[in-house]
């Protein structure tokens, strides 16, 4: 950032926002969080040539957003946050605000782990034992120093000698696309831990808005005895766009849930 930039940059965009709410939240910041401050304390040096006068919440509610400055936008209603010394709520408004903030992967991982053990019998019509985050040893070894690259599931499923895996992805599937908008890296991993485990099936879960039927993938790999196997890899999603705090978004929820798990687990 070159020459005096004033108050506002391209397309009236108003960078004393952003410094001053950085100004305001590294005087607040407990002296013992010293990696915070000096985050904020960056920021605040990056911006030393914005005219940092007190931003009111009225100066921010008059900003207009278009698609030249768009993508700014989840930080501004962040900044409005603390300088209005309110609290975020889970409104729609309010999503990209709140994704900023929690790591929403490992938020819809152990909501779904949680949900699952809750009730195991109606989602998968038995009582399996349901293992989150375990440890499953080791992609490969290192010489003279062991195990390298741990393998660790989101959720093993274990039902008498049989063994499903669960991973969680909070990423938006593509049914148009021929890999559904799978990652590379995402299958890479699972046939780590199907293979591992020499899993009967395996199921990536997607969140999703909509009741949508997605597809299935084979991993061709060799069994104990070297006969060839075909091991199932079910690409699933889990509708949360309804309200999880009425008995009827609930409802929704689990059903579809329940369903998501029917190919793999039945």
């Amino acid at each position: 950032m070159t020459g005096h930039t004033g108050r506002r940059g391209i397309s009236g965009w108003r960078w004393d926002v952003l410094a001053n709410t950085c100004h305001n939240c590294g005087q607040c910041s407990q002296q013992q969080n010293f990696e915070t401050i000096r985050l904020l304390r960056s920021v605040v040096n990056s911006l030393d040539e914005v005219e940092s006068e007190p931003v009111r919440v009225v100066d921010i509610d008059r900003i207009v957003f278009n698609r030249l400055n768009r993508m700014y936008e989840p930080f501004i209603r962040f900044c409005r946050i603390f300088l209005s010394h309110s609290t975020l709520t889970l409104q729609a408004s309010e999503v990209e605000s709140f994704s900023l903030m929690i790591p929403m992967d490992t938020l819809f991982e152990e909501f779904i782990a949680v949900v699952l053990q809750s009730d195991p019998r109606y989602f998968f019509h038995c009582n399996p034992e349901i293992q989150p985050q375990k440890y499953i040893g080791n992609l490969a070894t290192k010489e003279h120093s062991g195990g390298v690259f741990r393998l660790i599931p989101d959720m093993v499923i274990r039902q008498n000698k049989t063994v499903f895996v669960i991973d969680t992805k909070y990423k938006i599937l593509d049914e148009e696309d021929r890999k559904f908008g799978v990652s590379q890296a995402d299958m890479y991993q699972m046939y780590a831990y199907v293979t591992k485990l020499r899993a009967k099936a395996g199921v990536l879960l997607y969140p999703d808005i909509d009741d949508r039927e997605y597809g299935t993938f084979f991993f061709e790999c060799v069994g104990p005895a070297g006969e060839e196997l075909k091991i199932p890899l079910y690409i699933e999603s889990v509708i949360l766009s309804s309200d999880l705090n009425t008995p009827e978004g609930w409802a929704v929820f689990r059903e579809s849930l329940s369903a998501s798990l029917h190919a793999a687990f039945n």
